[in-house]
């Protein structure tokens, strides 16, 4: 009986607390199994359910690796979900616990959704991925230039998120395109 096998599979229930259960004793068995349990999750990151999905998102997020493979599969995760926000939120505990493992690809992917949201009114994606690319610390002019698109056309909960994340970047350079 393989236990990572059925806890991944649980987290595909449709009852939250089952769910929470299963992360919760996976996040515990990466301190017996950690190769094994993450050769698990990746797998699971590609399994059609998107709670399942999720869920192995959320138990990577809460391990203790340093591994931009994370960071790679959320990103084709973004390119290829229904789900969002559960991938935001992820790279959203990435990017705050481990600034090494930010890609361009990745930066591209949270650039995409944020010019595919800005103009919809209270969206949560529009709001938090102004945030989370305030928080990466490199100077890159992408990121720049997102925020700033964001800061004058998104709509007032997006130029908000963009005007905050602009304040708490290092570098104001940025040549006009």
């Amino acid at each position: 009986l393989d236990i990572i096998a059925t806890l991944i599979r649980t987290l595909g229930d449709e009852d939250c607390t089952t769910q929470d259960s299963a992360i919760s004793e996976l996040v515990d068995i990466e301190k017996v199994k950690p190769e094994e349990l993450l050769h698990a999750l990746m797998q699971a990151l590609e399994d059609k359910n998107e709670y399942v999905k999720n869920g192995a998102l959320q138990v990577l997020t809460k391990m203790n690796l340093q591994d931009s493979e994370i960071v790679i599969a959320c990103t084709k995760i973004l390119e290829n979900s229904r789900n969002e926000w559960a991938v935001i939120k992820a790279l959203d505990t990435i990017v705050s616990n481990n600034s090494t493992l930010i890609t361009p690809e990745l930066i591209d992917a949270l650039i995409q959704i944020l010019n595919q949201n800005w103009d919809i009114a209270g969206t949560v994606l529009g709001k938090t991925v102004p945030a989370i690319l305030g928080k990466i610390d490199q100077e890159n002019p992408k990121i720049l230039v997102a925020l700033v698109k964001a800061a004058r056309k998104g709509d007032r909960y997006v130029r908000l998120a963009a005007i905050e994340a602009l304040g708490k970047r290092r570098s104001f350079e940025l040549t006009e395109e």
